[in-house]
């Protein structure tokens, strides 16, 4: 069989795996900014087109470019109702999925990373080790209103303004990215 390692991300890429029945097929992300921290709420869709079960272990990378530490990390299946097992490095988590034959499974993962700059980042390139487009990819960005966006990687499909807060919203059918998100911005002045 064939060994390939997937690091998810959009975030995945091949790297060492028991079947190439796995595909990850659709995500759904929410980021959002407070005063320190770049929080990361995605869940990711996967599926097992094979005939055996699967347990692959996936690698899930963090930007460190410009950008602080990943204070913590948390990662539960959403199937099962249970926490998964992870482990950080400086770089990445690693995570095991189970999936049965010809199933399909979804992975919350819930990270936090520290502010360093006027600059925030989330993988997206890695899913081109995929290697097939993202069927349903879906984002969205909350900030404060006190922080206005000066550049941004991806076209803004739509906006909602509350109280508070700005959010933004993007969605793409067959994603394939050949750009990482990617968002500069300051503090408005009062």
């Amino acid at each position: 069989m064939k060994k390939l390692i997937l690091i998810l991300s959009f975030l995945f890429f091949p790297v060492a795996s028991n079947s190439g029945d796995l595909e990850f097929y659709k995500e759904e992300l929410k980021f959002s900014v407070d005063k320190d921290n770049f929080i990361v709420d995605g869940i990711y869709y996967f599926t097992n087109l094979g005939k055996n079960p699967i347990e692959q272990n996936l690698l899930y990378p963090f930007p460190l470019t410009n950008m602080g530490y990943v204070d913590s990390i948390y990662i539960f299946d959403l199937d099962r109702n249970l926490e998964i097992e992870n482990r950080k490095v400086e770089r990445f988590g690693t995570f095991n999925i189970k999936l049965e034959p010809f199933s399909t499974g979804k992975v919350s993962v819930h990270y936090i990373q520290k502010i360093t700059s006027d600059y925030c980042k989330y993988v997206f390139k890695s899913s081109l080790s995929w290697r097939r487009p993202i069927e349903s990819s879906s984002f969205q960005l909350k900030i404060p209103k006190d922080l206005k966006i000066d550049s941004i990687s991806y076209q803004i499909d739509s906006t909602v303004v509350l109280d508070k807060h700005n959010v933004y919203f993007w969605e793409f059918k067959n994603f394939y990215p050949n750009k990482n998100f990617e968002f500069w911005f300051h503090k408005a002045k009062k």
